[in-house]
């Protein structure tokens, strides 16, 4: 279905009967979702729960909310002291480690640093924290919504989709880096909230 005619509401029943089945495949799948809370582990910790979850065959897939947040293992603290860069760079290595032991995907969100909220393009220097997160993935992915302006945001019947003050419901994705694949590609996406 093309941004334009969802921005537009011009959606037919054809169209209408896709989004709706699409939403039905997500709903059947949200209980097969697990949801750990790890505040205050360590990357070593949660590997482990991760290799637990996947021996028992529950484990397909693994999204990592915030990887900023992980704490330093002991062994870390003793290897890397202060330098908190190096530990994260140790961290996505040891997710990528797991990935491929496991022939698994695992996404992680990270968040941007204070220049992400400049304007023009953002790359993976814009990311929080150390060059080694994103030199030790396979792929970086940024997603950006701009804040909308003084008049708002509309569409093309006068419908408010945003308004002023609001992020905007349109998604920039950038493919930053990408091991297999073309770099550098924008992709925008409507949000429905």
């Amino acid at each position: 279905i093309s941004l334009n005619s969802i921005e537009d509401g011009r959606i037919g029943q054809h169209e209408r009967a896709l989004i709706d089945d699409a939403q039905a495949k997500l709903e059947r799948q949200a209980n097969t979702l697990h949801y750990f809370h790890a505040p205050g582990m360590s990357m070593t910790e949660i590997v482990r729960e991760l290799e637990s979850k996947a021996a028992e065959g529950v484990c397909q897939a693994v999204v990592l909310d915030y990887l900023d947040k992980v704490q330093p293992s002991r062994s870390q603290v003793k290897l890397f002291g202060d330098n908190m860069w190096e530990r994260q760079g140790a961290d996505v290595e040891a997710l990528k480690i797991f990935a491929e032991k496991n022939k698994m995907p695992v996404l992680t969100a990270s968040q941007g640093n204070k220049q992400m909220q400049d304007t023009g393009i953002r790359t993976r220097k814009d990311i929080q924290g150390s060059g080694a997160k994103t030199q030790k993935a396979q792929m970086v992915a940024i997603l950006t919504r701009e804040i909308v302006g003084k008049d708002g945001l509309k569409d093309e019947q006068g419908r408010t989709l945003a308004d002023p003050g609001e992020y905007s419901p349109f998604i920039d994705l950038r493919i930053d880096k990408q091991n297999r694949g073309k770099q550098g590609v924008t992709i925008r996406q409507y949000l429905i909230g």
